[in-house]
């Protein structure tokens, strides 16, 4: 049995703008407070570990700026097919609106 599947174009378009909106403020967050991440060397102290610790934190900042680079292009993306579908099922709606494309509505 086949069982319909419904949604609102204007809901779907509310919801992409909040992914963008999501995306746009993890991206400016992430951006204007990069260097807050980065801990001096000199934070590390003078121990023998000290480099190495330095070294690991770097390499976690790179790590955090891929993956909040990913979130980012994840929600962009999303924003993307929301908003296709929502022009998807608006033009649905149109058509079954205005009978066309049904079996007994169609033109010649």
């Amino acid at each position: 049995m086949v069982q319909l599947i419904r949604a609102d174009p204007d809901a779907l378009i509310k919801l992409a703008d909040g992914c963008l909106t999501a995306a746009d403020d993890l991206g400016a967050h992430y951006r204007t407070q990069f260097g807050e991440l980065s801990p001096p060397a000199a934070a590390f102290g003078a121990l023998a570990a000290s480099r190495s610790a330095a070294r690991v934190a770097a390499a976690l900042q790179l790590d955090a700026q891929a993956a909040i680079g990913t979130h980012v292009q994840v929600l962009e993306g999303d924003a993307d097919r929301l908003v296709q579908a929502a022009f998807a099922y608006a033009e649905a709606d149109d058509l079954a609106r205005d009978g066309l494309g049904g079996s007994r509505g169609a033109p010649a």
